[in-house]
């Protein structure tokens, strides 16, 4: 079980990757130039205040359809999911 982020210094990338069985979840929002992840999307706003809870009604509707925000759906509209088992590498902004 693991959700962790690398970053690459000299390629200035970061790298998030998550357990192929999805228990551990892994939440991610662009803020202020930066990209921010957490295990819970509450820490992503306790760590970046300035990021909107705006309710996401897509992933709302999923959620009453199916009992479960299909990733990258969550909630919160500024704020996505990584599928379980995936590993993404993206420059992230300077």
């Amino acid at each position: 079980m693991f959700a962790l982020g690398i970053w690459d210094r000299q390629d200035k990338k970061l790298l998030l990757a998550r357990d192929r069985l999805g228990v551990k979840p892994l939440y991610y929002a662009q803020h202020g130039g930066a990209v921010v992840f957490a295990s819970r999307p509450q820490a992503l706003f306790a760590y970046a205040p300035g990021l909107a809870a705006d309710v996401d009604l897509a992933g709302l509707s999923l959620y009453l359809e199916a009992g479960y925000f299909p990733a990258p759906y969550t909630l919160h509209r500024r704020c996505a999911s990584s599928p379980p088992g995936t590993c993404s590498s993206s420059p992230a902004a300077a």
